[in-house]
């Protein structure tokens, strides 16, 4: 068995549905495999915090500047975030990780991301730039949004190789 099939089946969670093992597997044969979070190895963070800071868009906007966001792509946030308000998409899978089958999160970007209206958030959401993509994910991580956090962590971690735990402290 190939190293990328086994390290696949390795990730399959017992009673997995086809359609997980199907995406696992074509993954494999091509030398990519699908990646699976485990939900017992996400951070315990996730739940908005108690109280969020009046401030939280700006502090989430100097942590998104920090991993290299510029004033330009706070402005492309800014405008996607209004897009999601225009076509209430705001709890569609836009990161492109989702947890429809109920195993844990997964690289998923066909699925539940089209508004009731047409507009597809993923693809949108794609076609930002690499920094307003950050800075929507940090948001959604730091703030008062109806994003999914687990969905943005996830983006953050495998798109952009940084994780953290949320902390105002």
């Amino acid at each position: 068995m190939n190293d990328h099939l086994s390290e696949a089946l390795k990730n399959i969670p017992p009673n997995a549905p086809a359609r997980m093992l199907g995406l696992l597997l074509s993954g494999a044969a091509n030398g990519t495999p699908m990646r699976i979070v485990d939900e017992d190895a996400l951070p315990r963070t996730f739940a908005r915090p108690q109280s969020v800071p009046e401030n939280w868009r700006d502090q989430a906007d100097a942590r998104a500047r920090e991993y290299g966001a510029n004033d330009a792509d706070v402005a492309a946030a800014d405008a996607f975030e209004k897009e999601l308000d225009e076509h209430d998409a705001w709890g569609l899978c836009f990161f492109g990780w989702s947890n429809a089958a109920g195993y844990g999160y997964t690289d998923d970007h066909d699925s539940r991301a089209v508004a009731v209206d047409g507009w597809n958030a993923y693809e949108h959401f794609e076609a930002l730039p690499f920094g307003a993509q950050t800075v929507i994910a940090v948001r959604a991580l730091m703030g008062d949004t109806d994003a999914d956090r687990v969905s943005a962590w996830c983006f953050m971690k495998h798109e952009r190789n940084i994780t953290w735990d949320v902390d105002y402290r």
